[in-house]
């Protein structure tokens, strides 16, 4: 029997396959901006060669980044504000190995980002600004992680979250911090008291690749 993970995968690659495949045909020497984030997907499925968990993380990151980005009203977008509003679009919706793959992909993402995004044939052409430097993007990091715990613990209760105070959040994310990078070993036992649960109501590929995450460094 073929298993779950395997067919996700085909059936994700053929969707690629087509996409790019439709984008190619195009006749126009520009694409809408309505297919900016199909572009840059198949920019990413073609040029990055990933394992297939790591880029499912990837391209769902991408694709939120660049629904984030597109929120700015003025141009060039700024990445740094841009990655800060999707790591709080994806909270605790994911485990902690999401962000895992995110800091050991992050210089890969930003160059991509820099170097690609200017090259989609849009009519008015998207470029970036406010770039993160590594203590910058762990900062960022490790304050999400500190957040996504908390909202673990208190189970999305609202009234124990308000009591939370900005300083709590700070020392949580200090801890989670060593020599300006992420130390993925105490995260990791950090959320080994809040574990991640898969919702009930995900669909099969999704559950095929939220599994795979949990497996990572576990």
């Amino acid at each position: 029997m073929v298993k779950q993970g395997h067919y996700a995968k085909s059936s994700r690659q053929k969707r690629l396959r087509h996409l790019n495949q439709r984008l190619t045909k195009q006749n126009s020497r520009t694409i809408p901006d309505t297919q900016l984030s199909d572009f840059l997907t198949v920019r990413w499925h073609l040029t990055q060669h990933q394992p297939d968990v790591i880029e499912q993380t990837m391209l769902h990151f991408l694709r939120t980044w660049l629904e984030q980005a597109a929120q700015q009203s003025t141009l060039p977008w700024n990445l740094t504000v841009a990655a800060k509003a999707t790591l709080a679009q994806f909270n605790r919706d994911v485990p902690w190995q999401f962000y895992l793959v995110l800091d050991q992909q992050w210089s890969h993402f930003q160059s991509f980002i820099q170097k690609e995004l200017p090259a989609v044939p849009l009519s008015d052409r998207r470029r970036v600004s406010q770039l993160l430097t590594e203590p910058q993007w762990h900062q960022q990091l490790a304050q999400q992680l500190a957040v996504n715990n908390l909202l673990l613990l208190f189970n999305g209760d609202q009234h124990r979250l308000a009591n939370v105070t900005q300083a709590q959040i700070e020392q949580l994310t200090t801890s989670l911090l060593a020599d300006d990078q992420v130390n993925w070993s105490q995260v990791a036992a950090l959320f080994a008291g809040t574990p991640f649960s898969i919702p009930v109501d995900a669909d099969a590929e999704s559950k095929s690749w939220l599994k795979s995450l949990m497996a990572l460094a576990s």
